[in-house]
């Protein structure tokens, strides 16, 4: 059984060139995973070999965008619950496995000019590692609800793995009736604790997730903090689409997020390992409670602009989305040439207001984002260690 650190090391290798859906590299990353699903003792979903190779955990898929057409593939094993009736409850435990490949000129990589390979260590060979890792633990140690263990291809391009598979769920479960999914746990990006948190978001979709989350850490020394939204830039939104709960697992991001430079030798691996055992509480409890989880939409309270297409405006910052900051949003990078960095801000500014509206978290800066306009001179307010500056800022185009 490999380590957390040896799934993310193969997986970020330079050998696989990044993982872009339909080439070589990610073929071969689905094939560890298929393997490992296979060591485990999981049970293939597809139940007929196809033709991308000798496994039958792969349920392929037509990745299609306006450029071009990929055949890429999710990745899937099932482990049956031990109680006869709650065994045909679901709860899914995912993270996607495709990155940027090389990254270049229309590509989501924050360097478009450098064409280099993009290992996608932290996003999401982690969130990889925790899934094969969870599904060794649980096929020793099955619960009483049934498990899918699954790494979606092609969620850099738009989800496109995930809702592929949500479109006909049901299907795949080898005809058994009455199959409910009580569950989604989503993992993206774990490779940076920071400080001792991270972030659980979804705990909006079922009444009783919050106070869930809160008592999963009682005993550990960290620091959780809570999103309610079910959407969000990650496969977990798939599902909450189709009125399931959902738990979007990550911690915060770092420069190196989708550059060349995010790479297995930057990720804080013991953080890892505490963040799996987290998941693991997390799935267990959802496997083994005696009560499901009644559904509760979020669109209403909490809508996230990540969810609703492209933002009107960009300052070009990747902001904090763990909410630990109570004086407002941490500006996590400032991207250097960008307006946010051309106007003054640097990595680090905790920004308090834009246009004297407070911004209190992520959701409230997005919203704002979506009144401006480019070409629109914008005043924001940052406290810098002790000091509060404004600066202005001036969004030239929406990239």
């Amino acid at each position: 059984m490999p380590t957390p650190k040896d799934i993310v090391y193969f997986l970020a290798s330079d050998s696989l060139k990044g993982r872009f859906p339909g080439t070589k590299g990610c073929n071969e990353a689905a094939a560890y995973i298929a393997q490992n699903f296979k060591d485990a003792g999981l049970i293939p979903l597809n139940m007929k070999v196809d033709s991308l190779s000798n496994f039958s955990y792969f349920l392929p898929f037509l990745a299609e965008t306006p450029k071009a057409n990929y055949q890429t593939q999710n990745v899937a094993g099932f482990i049956r619950g031990t109680d006869t009736k709650l065994a045909k409850e679901i709860i899914v435990i995912g993270a996607h496995y495709d990155h940027l490949g090389m990254g270049g000129v229309g590509s989501p990589s924050r360097k478009p000019d450098t064409l280099a390979i993009h290992n996608g260590a932290d996003d999401n060979s982690s969130g990889c590692a925790s899934v094969i890792s969870l599904a060794y633990k649980f096929a020793k140690h099955p619960t009483k609800r049934s498990m899918l263990f699954i790494t979606f291809g092609a969620e850099e391009m738009g989800l496109i793995g995930s809702k592929a598979f949500t479109k006909d769920m049901n299907k795949y479960l080898f005809g058994q009736d009455s199959i409910y999914y009580m569950a989604m746990v989503n993992v993206d990006m774990i490779g940076h604790l920071r400080n001792g948190w991270f972030s659980i978001d979804g705990t909006g979709t079922s009444p009783v997730s919050p106070s869930l989350v809160k008592h999963l850490v009682d005993s550990l020394d960290l620091h959780i903090t809570q999103g309610s939204s079910g959407y969000g830039p990650s496969d977990h939104t798939s599902f909450y689409l189709k009125n399931i709960p959902v738990f979007f697992v990550h911690t915060p991001a770092k420069e190196d997020y989708h550059t060349p430079f995010d790479d297995a030798d930057k990720l804080y691996y013991p953080g890892m390992d505490s963040v799996i055992l987290v998941i693991d509480k997390l799935v267990e409890n959802l496997g083994n409670r005696s009560d499901r989880l009644e559904f509760t939409s979020t669109e209403d309270n909490m809508k996230s602009s990540r969810s609703h297409g492209k933002l009107k405006v960009k300052l070009g910052l990747m902001p904090d989305v763990t909410g630990i900051c109570k004086e407002g949003m941490i500006a996590d990078i400032v991207v250097k040439g960008k307006p946010a960095y051309e106007g003054g801000l640097r990595n680090g500014d905790i920004i308090q207001s834009i246009n004297n509206r407070p911004v209190k978290d992520v959701y409230v800066y997005m919203d704002i984002l979506n009144t401006l306009e480019i070409g629109q001179l914008i005043t924001v307010k940052v406290r810098r260690g002790k000091e509060d500056l404004i600066f202005s800022v001036l969004p030239k185009e929406n990239k």
